[in-house]
């Protein structure tokens, strides 16, 4: 029972005394290999941000061969809610097998997942993990590096990989799809603008796309937002596609009229560079809304925080939006009497007049 082909029932057994068995009740429980070094003090102050009655399964997390990603081996920690829902599960041989010579980390995160507990991210605010899994002058390895990006589990941040458990391969499909649809809905929404569709007359004013549809994409920002499960695979999957191409489509209707509405905005060249100044400006103030966002929410940690912040991005938006819509004033051309050349024309099929602009 000594060697690392018997570690997945080493792990087992040990989990179940310590749950069982002993009499003290521990916040944390820290499984580590003879050949870890743990910064005690780095541990205490990361855990001190989570409450130890939340289960809670941290660790380094890779992503292959389980589906929602496991937490390595060589150091992980649970909460006692989690400890004691893994000990519960283990107890149901089908959700949780006893099988020999299993990879112990792997099956940790398998039996967890049935009770909806997943490895959390453990990355500090600037993304650099906390957890290590190689020996720190491995670290550098070149062949160790390549296969941790191929294999980590934070390669892309996402929210439905790491809130709703979407599997890398029904990502891979929605990605696909999302390309030849975004191939095709910007030339097709430029028709559309350019010269209507079913009599809907609105679709041609800019400043009525962004009233009429600024609010429905501000919603549609929304979407991302609120999970429609976490557990079955090609729901997260649906979620996301649909997510997708409501969100970019309506994001080409409305952006397209905003960026031609500033433009028509006015004749004069220095008022459309100042316009454009205006926009650079706002939008990187909007992008500054990055960082308050993730101190808030303690990097996504608290996600009902963070559902609750992009409600009330999504509001303001549509204020902005509206606001921007309603009092805008259309462009007047003005023009001077002194430079315009009238003519009258008459044909067999049509009258006319002819107004001619002097450019001297």
């Amino acid at each position: 029972m000594h060697t690392r082909d018997h570690s997945w029932e080493k792990i087992r057994r040990v989990f179940q005394y310590a749950i069982e068995k002993l009499p003290r009740k521990y916040d944390w429980y820290l499984r580590a290999d003879d050949d870890a070094y743990v910064i005690v003090e780095n541990m205490r102050q990361f855990l001190s941000k989570y409450s130890p009655n939340n289960p809670y399964f941290f660790g380094y997390k890779w992503n292959f061969f389980v589906s929602h990603g496991f937490a390595d081996g060589a150091t992980y920690i649970l909460s006692q809610p989690a400890a004691k829902a893994f000990v519960e599960v283990m107890k149901n041989s089908t959700l949780c097998p006893d099988h020999h010579r299993a990879e112990e980390d792997q099956e940790v995160a398998r039996c967890l997942a049935h009770m909806k507990i997943f490895p959390s991210d453990t990355r500090d605010e600037e993304g650099s993990d906390r957890f290590q899994h190689f020996h720190p002058l491995e670290q550098f390895d070149m062949y160790k590096d390549e296969f941790a990006q191929k294999y980590a589990y934070y390669e892309i941040r996402e929210v439905f990989i790491e809130k709703y458990h979407l599997p890398s391969n029904y990502l891979n499909i929605v990605q696909v799809l999302y390309l030849v649809w975004n191939a095709i809905n910007d030339p097709l929404l430029g028709y559309v603008q350019d010269l209507g569709v079913c009599n809907i007359k609105w679709i041609m004013d800019r400043q009525k796309v962004i009233l009429y549809g600024g609010p429905v994409f501000a919603a549609s920002f929304l979407l991302f937002w609120f999970p429609w499960s976490t557990s079955v695979g090609w729901i997260v999957g649906i979620h996301l596609l649909i997510s997708l191409f409501i969100y970019d489509t309506l994001f080409t209707l409305v952006l397209s009229a905003y960026c031609g509405l500033c433009i028509e905005k006015s004749a004069k060249h220095e008022d459309r560079v100042r316009i454009l100044v205006y926009m650079e400006l706002f939008g990187l103030i909007a992008g500054l809304t990055v960082w308050p966002l993730e101190y808030l929410t303690h990097n996504l940690d608290d996600f009902r925080m963070f559902q609750t912040i992009t409600v009330f991005l999504a509001i303001f938006a549509t204020g902005c939006l509206v606001f921007s819509a309603k009092f805008t004033k259309p462009p007047q051309l003005q023009v001077n009497p002194e430079e315009v050349e009238l003519q009258e024309g008459n044909d067999e099929k049509v009258n006319y007049l002819s107004i001619k602009f002097d450019k001297s």
